[in-house]
């Protein structure tokens, strides 16, 4: 079982309550660049039904 998918679960709720003001949210995710799980932050916001984010892993 991958380590980060409770965190993706958690993701999941908070990109569900993003709204036209936007929402931050952080979480423990899958970092391609190393493989390795690391706390991630992320900025989402929704307009006309659709989701946008950007975000960016903390360094260890």
């Amino acid at each position: 079982m991958n380590a980060a998918r409770p965190a993706v679960d958690r993701l999941s709720d908070d990109i569900l309550g993003a709204t036209g003001a936007d929402r931050w949210a952080g979480y423990v995710f899958d970092n391609p660049d190393t493989g390795k799980v690391t706390r991630k932050h992320a900025w989402i916001v929704r307009h006309g039904g659709l989701y946008f984010g950007s975000g960016w892993y903390e360094q260890a």
